[in-house]
C-alpha cells in the first residue's frame, strides 16, 4: 500500500505540473494562429495522446494474449487521430466552420474511416473463423482509448471555454474521478467483506464501491467549498489566493446538489471503466495490463476510470447543466 501511495503521489504531481504548464502557456499566448493553438492546449493534449497510444498498445497485447489478432497499425493510428481531434478542431486545423471547430462531425468521419480501414486490413489476411473477432477488436480499441477519453479533452480544448479555464476543468474532472480509485482502494482494503463482481474483478468489494463514491463526492465538494471560501478574499488576496481561486473556478456555476451528483456519477462510471478493463485482463489471463508503473500496473490500469467517466462528464457539464 505504501508503494502505491508513493508512486500515486508522483503521478498526481506530474499530471498537475502538466496542467500548470498548459494553463500558464495559454494565459501568455499571443495573437495569431500559433497563439490560438497554444490557448487551446499544449501539454494536456500531448499527455492525453501519449496515454491513449500507450493504452492502445497494452490493450493490443492483452487481446493478442487472448488469441486475437487486431490490426496494430489501424488501431494506433486511429486512436491517435481520435484523441487529438478536439484539439485539432478547436484550433481550426480541420476547418474554419463552427461544426469543424466543435470536432464531433470529424469524429463521425473517423468512425467511418476506422470501419473502412479495418475491413481493408482484414482482406489482406486469410479468411478464417477468427476474422470477425479480429475486425471487432480492431474497431473496439480506438473507440475505447481514443474516442471516449477525447470527451475529456473536449472540456480542455473547446472553443467555448476561454483560455486556460479548460485546464482547470481537467483538474476537477481528473481529481474527482481518481479520488474514487483511492477511496475504493482504502475502503476495500480496510473494510471489504462482500465481493462486488468476483468473476470479473475478485478484488472489488461493495464496501470499496461505497468508499469510492464517498471519496469522489467529497473531492467535488472540496473544490466547491475552497472556491466559495477563496472568492470572499480575492479582492484583497495575495497571488496564491487568486491562483487557487482560478484553479477551483470550474465549479462556480454549480449548486451543491450538482457538485455531489457530479462526484457520484464520476465514481460510478469510473468504476465501470475499471471493470471493463478487468474483462480484457481476465480474458487474457493477466492480473495487470503491464508492469511499468510500480503499485499500479500499466497505462490502462491508470486511465481505465477516466475513459468511461469522460463522456458522462462532458454530457453533464455541457448538455445537461450547460455550465461550460
Amino acid at each position: 500500500m505504501i508503494q502505491r501511495f508513493i508512486y500515486g503521489f508522483i503521478l498526481v504531481g506530474s499530471a498537475f505540473c502538466m496542467v500548470l504548464l498548459d494553463a500558464g502557456l495559454a494565459d501568455r499566448a499571443g495573437a495569431g494562429r500559433v497563439g490560438e493553438l497554444i490557448q487551446r492546449g499544449t501539454f494536456i493534449p500531448i499527455m492525453f495522446a501519449v496515454l491513449a497510444v500507450g493504452g492502445a498498445i497494452e490493450m493490443l497485447r492483452l487481446l493478442r494474449a487472448g488469441g486475437l489478432r487486431p490490426h496494430r497499425s489501424v488501431v494506433i493510428g486511429m486512436t491517435l487521430l481520435m484523441i487529438l481531434t478536439p484539439w485539432l478542431s478547436a484550433t481550426r486545423l480541420l476547418g474554419d466552420a463552427a461544426a469543424d471547430q466543435e470536432g464531433f462531425r470529424w469524429q463521425l468521419v473517423w468512425v467511418g474511416l476506422l470501419a473502412l480501414l479495418t475491413a481493408a486490413a482484414q482482406m489482406r489476411r486469410p479468411v478464417n473463423q477468427a476474422a470477425l473477432a479480429d475486425m471487432a477488436t480492431t474497431f473496439l480499441v480506438p473507440i475505447c482509448v481514443g474516442l471516449l477519453p477525447s470527451f475529456a479533452l473536449q472540456l480542455r480544448c473547446s472553443r467555448d471555454i476561454p483560455g486556460s479555464d479548460g485546464a482547470w476543468w481537467m483538474v476537477v474532472f481528473l481529481s474527482v474521478t481518481k479520488a474514487s480509485d483511492i477511496g475504493g482502494y482504502i475502503f476495500g482494503t480496510l473494510f471489504g467483506r462482500h465481493k462486488l463482481i468476483p468473476k470479473i474483478s475478485p478484488g472489488k468489494s461493495v464496501e470499496g464501491m461505497i468508499g469510492g463514491i464517498l471519496a469522489s463526492a467529497l473531492m467535488a465538494l472540496g473544490f466547491f467549498s475552497i472556491h466559495n471560501i477563496l472568492s470572499h478574499f480575492i479582492s484583497a488576496g495575495s497571488g496564491w489566493i487568486v491562483g487557487m481561486e482560478r484553479m477551483t473556478a470550474g465549479v462556480r456555476s454549480l449548486e451543491v446538489w450538482q457538485v455531489l451528483l457530479f462526484g457520484v456519477l464520476m465514481s460510478i462510471f469510473g468504476l465501470l471503466g475499471d471493470l471493463f478493463e478487468s474483462l480484457f485482463k481476465r480474458a487474457a489471463g493477466k492480473k495487470d495490463s503491464a508492469s511499468i508503473i510500480p503499485g499500479f500496473g500499466g497505462v490502462l490500469d491508470l486511465i481505465d476510470s477516466p475513459i468511461m467517466a469522460a463522456p458522462v462528464a462532458w454530457f453533464v457539464l455541457t448538455v445537461w447543466w450547460n455550465v461550460v
